[in-house]
C-alpha cells in the first residue's frame, strides 16, 4: 500500500505504526522505513512509531488492540486539523477473517479492518465531530492481487523479504534463536506464501517450518486448513463472508473475492 501511495501524486502522506513488547515488528519496519524513505525522499517526520504493551491489570488478551490500532494514527490525524483520510492497507480476504473452521469463531479473532467493524468505528468518530474518515482501498482485493497489481513491482520484489507477517516473529527465543523470522505455518503465514507464490514472486522468505512437519502445532494448523478447504462450498460464500460479522453492501464483490482467496490457498497447499 505504501508503494502505491508513493508511486502516485500524493506526497502529504504520514505513516503511523505499532509494535510490541518483542523486537521482531520494530526491525522489520526500521528496515522498510528506511528503504521507502531513500527510494522516495521520505523526511524522517512523516513516520510515527509507537510502543504499545499492557503494563498493569490482569487483561492478558489481546481484544482491544484493534480499537488502539485505530486510535494511535487518530490521534495524529488529529494534529492536522483538518479533514484527514485514514488509510487502512489490508487485503479483503483477511479483512473479512473468515475462520476455516469452527474453532477460530468468535473471540478467538480479531476483526480489526472487518468492513462492520470500521463502519461502527466511522460512526463513532462522525458522533464525537472527528473529522478522520477511514478508507480501505483493498477491500475487494486478495492479497495475492495485492502484490500482483502492486504499482512499482521491481521495488516490491526486491523487498518483500523485509515485511514481517507471521502473527508469533519472537518464538524462535524459545528455540534459543537470535533472529526473529516467520514461524511457516501460522494462518498469516499461509496467507503470505500463498499470496507471494500467486503473484509469482521468488520467495526468499526465511520460514521455520514450510512444510508443516516441526511438532505438533504445525501439524494441527495443517490439519485445520485442508479440512477448512475440504469443507468450503462455493455455492454457500455469500453466507461465509459473513460468519465474522454483517456485510450489508457489496456482498457480490466480497463474495467474489472471497473465492479468489480460498483458490489462493489451494495453491499452496495443494502437494498436502
Amino acid at each position: 500500500m505504501a508503494i502505491d501511495l508513493l508511486e502516485g501524486d500524493e506526497r502529504d502522506i504520514s505513516f503511523v505504526s505499532i509494535y510490541g513488547g518483542g523486537k521482531g515488528a520494530r526491525s522489520y519496519q526500521d528496515l522498510l522505513k528506511g528503504e521507502l524513505s531513500r527510494k522516495y525522499l521520505i523526511p524522517e517526520g512523516s513516520f510515527y512509531s509507537f510502543y504499545a504493551a499492557s503494563t498493569r491489570g490482569v487483561e492478558g488478551t489481546t481484544r482491544s488492540r484493534s480499537f488502539m490500532f485505530y486510535s494511535h494514527a487518530i490521534a495524529i490525524a488529529t494534529c492536522f486539523n483538518r479533514n484527514i483520510k485514514l488509510v487502512v492497507p489490508e487485503n479483503g480476504f483477511i479483512a473479512l477473517n473468515i475462520p476455516l473452521t469452527y474453532s477460530r469463531i468468535g473471540t478467538s479473532s480479531t476483526r480489526t479492518t472487518h468492513p462492520h467493524y470500521m463502519k461502527l468505528f466511522q460512526k463513532l468518530l462522525d458522533a464525537l465531530g472527528i473529522t478522520v474518515s477511514f478508507s480501505n482501498p483493498y477491500r475487494f482485493k486478495t492479497k495475492g492481487e495485492m502484490i500482483s497489481e502492486c504499482r512499482n513491482s521491481e521495488f516490491l520484489s526486491r523487498n518483500i523479504v523485509n515485511t514481517m507477517s507471521c502473527s508469533h516473529p519472537d518464538s524462535g527465543r524459545m528455540r534459543k534463536e537470535d533472529r526473529t523470522r516467520h514461524c511457516g505455518t501460522c494462518y498469516p503465514c499461509l496467507i503470505r506464501r500463498a499470496a507471494i507464490n500467486k503473484a509469482g514472486i521468488n520467495d526468499k522468505t526465511k520460514y521455520y517450518d514450510p512444510n508443516f512437519v516441526l511438532g505438533k502445532t504445525a501439524q494441527t494448523n495443517l490439519n485445520s486448513y485442508l479440512l477448512g478447504l475440504e469443507k468450503h462450498e462455493p455455492k454457500k460464500a455469500f453466507l461465509s463472508v459473513q460468519m465474522s460479522g454483517p456485510i450489508d453492501s457489496n456482498i457480490t464483490q466480497y463474495e467474489s473475492m472471497y473465492k479468489r482467496g480460498i483458490e489462493e490457498l489451494k495453491e499452496i497447499l495443494e502437494d498436502y
